[in-house]
């Protein structure tokens, strides 16, 4: 911006600001060069093993969501490609139901619901157009592959051991390199 080489703001600092169309450029600079509001985030580590339970507790103990907004946005279609592989299982209390991928995220303190779960989809989803093809080729559901998944992550010891882990059940190595991502 030439008007910056002649009127240096000491700081320009992000965020929308409203400017009119007869606004000049020394107002365009003196806006950019105001604090505006600026939101608190907090970073929360989801680590494999947890239920939809820890993760809305969590959630809510970091002030980002309440755990009921949670639970009812992501048990909801948010119209993600892999929610039409999930099964309508009756058996499940939540249908989403492992459906995240354990990572550290980062948060806005006091953020909806919808915000969150779509952050926690768009993860599950790039991880699973990753393996989406292994698992159509293993003959097995979405669902079984997940739940396949968590019994292994309760069995194994580490994530190295998780393939002998199905090794041990039977499990041959496509079903192997569906769960473990391998």
């Amino acid at each position: 911006m030439l008007a910056l080489k002649f009127e240096k703001p000491a700081a320009i600092y992000p965020g929308d600001i409203t400017l009119q169309p007869s606004s000049g450029y020394s107002e365009i600079i003196e806006k950019l060069s105001q604090m505006r509001e600026s939101y608190k985030t907090v970073s929360i580590t989801f680590t494999e093993g947890e239920n939809l339970l820890d993760i809305a507790k969590k959630l809510e103990d970091n002030e980002v969501c309440t755990a009921d907004d949670f639970l009812f946005e992501f048990n909801k279609n948010q119209g993600f490609d892999f929610e039409n592989d999930v099964d309508n299982n009756g058996d499940m209390f939540y249908r989403m139901e492992g459906y995240f991928y354990p990572d550290t995220y980062e948060f806005y303190v006091n953020d909806s619901a919808g915000n969150v779960t779509k952050k926690l989809r768009e993860q599950f989803e790039k991880k699973y157009e990753t393996v989406k093809a292994k698992i159509k080729n293993s003959g097995m559901s979405l669902n079984e592959v997940m739940t396949l998944a968590s019994i292994v992550q309760l069995e194994a010891a580490s994530e190295d051991e998780m393939p002998n882990a199905l090794r041990e059940r039977g499990l041959h190595a496509a079903a192997a390199e569906s769960c473990t991502g391998g």
